[in-house]
């Protein structure tokens, strides 16, 4: 009598299992062994294995047990079943593959080419690359070394986009037989040779009549060989996440502004090929400021004139500018205010500013460092 599990049909004990009387002598070809190739991991590989008689599921440890063999590289590794109990003396073996684990396959493109980066498969002695053009069919492309991480294709053009499977595989050699082992293939794509723009400037225009937070802005960059249209990236909440804004298919944008604090941009070039949108690189991010303008007033004293101020400006990043005209003369730097926080005010006396009859015109203006002032 041998305890086997219940694969099919009912009347189990309360262990799930049933005990059936096999009365035929069991041998070799009757044990059924199934067990799934599996990828390498650098290490022993000891998978599930399923054993029946007759259909019917054995028990590991009670009705047999497994020995292992060549199971830790690529190649053929093999499972031997050893009886116990009624089955003791039935031995039988069975094989199953150990590929090279999958990768990630991504990729970038510049001006001079598009790079290819993956992560490392285990157990590849190969890599193929199949690239596509243009959506054309896969082709063998180049065959790279199993310790490679990186590739730049070349070997392209601006006017096309490319797709790309890296495959990676194992040749082994035994009894002077040479089997191939594939693993799971890696694609990326599609991706145009696009760099990222060049030369990206923000000019900002004063609005007549309302706050100075409020204003327009024109970017402009130089016009980018491949690309048939622009994307407009913008952080609105001072150095945060960007955005997609708008598109264009022009050098120069217009957009208004009523943020308060920094407001960035960055275009991203793309280009469409046979309805597929490919992006380029980001470019470099250009700074604006939207700033409530200061106010100044002005009293004459004993002293001099006391000129009182005022802006609400940005932490740690903006200071005040007094600039002074004497009677209706040009406009020259009188005094900068380094700032320590975000409101600031204070009071200066123009002790010079004493000359009777004489007219004095007073301004404020913000400064604003961003990396340069």
């Amino acid at each position: 009598t041998v305890q086997i599990r219940l694969v099919s049909g009912s009347n189990t004990n309360n262990y799930g299992f049933r005990v059936e009387e096999i009365n035929d002598t069991i041998i070799a070809e009757d044990i059924q062994l199934e067990v799934y190739d599996q990828a390498c991991t650098g290490k022993a590989i000891t998978p599930e294995v399923y054993a029946y008689v007759h259909s019917i599921g054995l028990i590991e440890g009670e009705d047999y047990t497994l020995k292992f063999s060549n199971n830790k590289n690529v190649g053929t590794a093999t499972v031997k079943f050893i009886g116990k109990g009624r089955l003791e003396g039935i031995e039988k073996e069975t094989t199953f593959r150990i590929y090279p684990s999958g990768t990630q396959l991504s990729a970038t493109a510049d001006k001079n080419g598009i790079t290819l980066t993956w992560t490392a498969s285990k157990g590849a002695g190969n890599y193929d690359l199949y690239r596509s053009v243009n959506g054309g069919s896969m082709q063998l492309y180049k065959t790279l070394s199993g310790s490679a991480k990186k590739f730049t294709d070349k070997d392209t053009s601006a006017a096309y986009y490319y797709r790309y499977v890296l495959e990676p595989y194992k040749n082994v050699t035994k009894n002077k037989v040479t089997t191939r082992y594939d693993g799971a293939s890696a694609s990326c794509g599609p991706v145009v040779r696009l760099g990222s723009v060049q030369n990206l400037t923000a000019v900002a225009e004063q609005t007549e009549g309302i706050a100075h937070r409020n204003f327009y802005v024109t970017l402009s960059w130089d016009a980018l060989e491949g690309a048939n249209g622009y994307y407009i990236y913008r952080s609105n909440d001072n150095g945060g996440y960007f955005t997609r804004y708008t598109s264009t298919s022009n050098t120069e944008y217009r957009i208004y502004v009523d943020e308060a604090g920094r407001t960035q941009f960055r275009i991203v070039p793309f280009k469409r090929v046979n309805g597929t949108t490919c992006e380029g690189s980001a470019s470099n991010a250009v700074s604006v400021y939207g700033l409530d303008a200061p106010f100044i007033n002005a009293t004459a004293g004993q002293k001099g004139i006391y000129l009182y101020y005022s802006h609400r400006g940005l932490e740690g990043q903006t200071s005040i500018e007094l600039q002074r005209s004497i009677d209706g003369g040009d406009w020259k730097k009188f005094k900068t205010i380094k700032t320590t926080d975000g409101h600031n005010w204070g009071e200066v006396i123009d002790t010079s500013a004493k000359k009777a009859g004489t007219y004095y015109q007073y301004r404020a203006r913000v400064l604003v460092k961003d990396g340069k002032t």
